[in-house]
């Protein structure tokens, strides 16, 4: 929840109201076991929320598309070039097939590019990684994970 925070988003899941967790249980066989996440070694929240994930995903989608972030689905970025002016041409492919280019200039291309999908078979990460891509992460989206990776490329340390 530090990464929500961080970047803004808490305000956004708050406002869902979504059940707050203050442990869990694990079941194996007759072995019962309770993990109260109060009982920690490390400073932090001492709950979570039980979400939804389809709810929990849209509020954070909502919430960046209202800061102005636009947010494309369904699509792969098939190629990245670069060129001596420091610009780059990405091409982007949707699921009818189609395809479109952004040109990025000196001025926009600081901003990183992380490929989000559902594949997840060996070689993926290095085929977006090849295609131009800052860094690679699959779903279902593990937030503090996607996060500080965008954390880590901001700063300037890729490949997290």
């Amino acid at each position: 929840m530090e990464v929500l925070e961080d970047v803004g988003l808490l305000e956004a899941i708050e406002a869902k109201n979504f059940q707050q967790k203050f442990g869990a249980k694990f079941l194996k066989g007759e072995e019962i076991s309770d993990f109260n996440f109060s009982e920690q070694f490390t400073d932090g929240w001492k709950w979570t929320w039980q979400v939804p994930r389809a709810e929990f995903d849209a509020a954070l989608i909502d919430a960046v598309q209202e800061r102005g972030v636009p947010v494309e689905f369904e699509t792969t970025v098939t190629a990245i070039q670069f060129f001596e002016d420091e610009s780059s041409l990405t091409t982007v492919q949707y699921k009818d097939g189609s395809t479109r280019q952004i040109k990025a200039t000196p001025e926009t291309r600081g901003i990183p590019v992380v490929a989000l999908t559902a594949h997840a078979m060996a070689g993926d990460r290095e085929k977006a990684l090849a295609a131009g891509c800052d860094d690679f992460d699959t779903k279902p989206v593990d937030l503090e994970r996607l996060l500080g990776k965008i954390e880590a490329l901001l700063k300037g340390k890729a490949g997290s």
